[in-house]
């Protein structure tokens, strides 16, 4: 027997009960934030963060604020976060998602074990996790608003 003859629901089984992605899946659970990052192939998100996102509960991301990363070879994959990424991470609960960063692979060099990433690039990810520390830091964002309160 293979891989491939095993039901779809006995695979993720499987996955589930493995506890390097049950300890993944709970501290997803119990995050405020969560920053997802994926390599674009053929204009979408990779099957093994698919897999991933299929494991967690439907509420999964319900009240947190999400960061999606992606990293493709062209600009024709930009809108990949925006009309692949996001309608999923909404489905999980995901209401708060930040505009996310799209990197060229071009923009990231690879030296043996060291990994470069362009300036304009770090700083673009800088920014975007600056304001999610603001907004924690400050408890500006609707996360931390109860019902019925306005700041």
């Amino acid at each position: 027997m293979t891989l491939r003859d095993l039901p779809a629901e006995d695979l993720l089984y499987g996955l589930y009960d493995n506890r390097h992605i049950q300890k993944a899946v709970d501290r997803v659970i119990k995050a405020k934030a969560v920053i997802l990052a994926t390599p674009v192939y053929k204009a979408a998100y990779t099957g093994f963060l698919k897999t991933f996102l299929d494991l967690l509960p439907s509420d999964a991301l319900h009240g947190k604020i999400v960061i999606p990363i992606a990293v493709g070879g062209t600009l024709a994959h930009l809108l990949t976060i925006d009309y692949a990424l996001k309608p999923v991470l909404n489905a999980l609960g995901a209401r708060y998602t930040y505009s996310g960063v799209y990197i060229l692979d071009s923009q990231i060099a690879r030296e043996g074990s060291n990994v470069r990433i362009e300036d304009q690039i770090k700083h673009r990810i800088d920014k975007t996790v600056e304001q999610l520390v603001v907004e924690f830091r400050q408890q500006i964002h609707p996360i931390f608003q109860t019902r019925g309160e306005q700041r």
